[in-house]
């Protein structure tokens, strides 16, 4: 952990070090930050240990509830007669 995390986190009266990174980390993926930005950001070594640690985060989510939105809503041209019966 990072003396600046620490330090930041006694200033501020919290003392859960671990979930204010993943709440920092997760707002700037959220925001459309790069995997390399929010690596450069917390101070990881590599990306990979970013997108290992935080790559479950918002943006996926949003992404994939987008994506079943459209998905849902462009009505009836996804759909066959065929398997609206099955339904």
């Amino acid at each position: 952990m990072d003396w600046r995390w620490e330090q930041t986190t006694r200033g501020a009266g919290i003392n859960d070090v671990p979930r204010l990174r993943h709440h920092y980390a997760s707002a700037l993926i959220s925001s459309g930050c790069s995997i390399v930005a929010v690596q450069q950001a917390l101070g990881h070594s590599k990306p990979s240990t970013t997108l290992d640690v935080y790559g479950r985060g918002a943006e996926h989510t949003d992404r994939i509830r987008s994506a079943v939105d459209v998905a849902w809503n462009a009505g009836d041209s996804l759909r066959t007669d065929r398997h609206v019966e099955r339904l």
